[in-house]
């Protein structure tokens, strides 16, 4: 098993309007693509949230091709959570895990 692991870094400013486009918009994209057979979401505790929250999404998926594939077929989903008018206030990161 894959995961496409997300991590996302948003300033408390636009917290409120960051969260309902994940939820209402890009998780539902994301999961629409066919990629992914699942999804995960955690907010990272113990943090200094003086300057924000930071939160992970965790994709799971079968193969490295089935990533490779989503990857060349929506980079603007692959982008979103800092692409959507949320950058610079949204800083994110993407990782590629091997289950061992």
């Amino acid at each position: 098993m894959l995961l496409y692991n997300v991590t996302c870094h948003v300033t408390h400013t636009i917290h409120e309007a960051w969260f309902s486009w994940l939820m209402d918009s890009h998780i539902p994209a994301m999961m629409d693509t066919g990629s992914f057979t699942g999804y995960k979401m955690f907010r990272l505790l113990d943090q200094d949230e003086q300057e924000g929250l930071t939160y992970v999404i965790q994709y799971s998926l079968t193969d490295l091709q089935t990533f490779r594939t989503f990857e060349t077929s929506y980079p603007e989903l692959a982008l979103g959570p800092v692409k959507d008018g949320f950058f610079p206030q949204c800083m994110a990161f993407q990782t590629i895990m091997s289950e061992v």
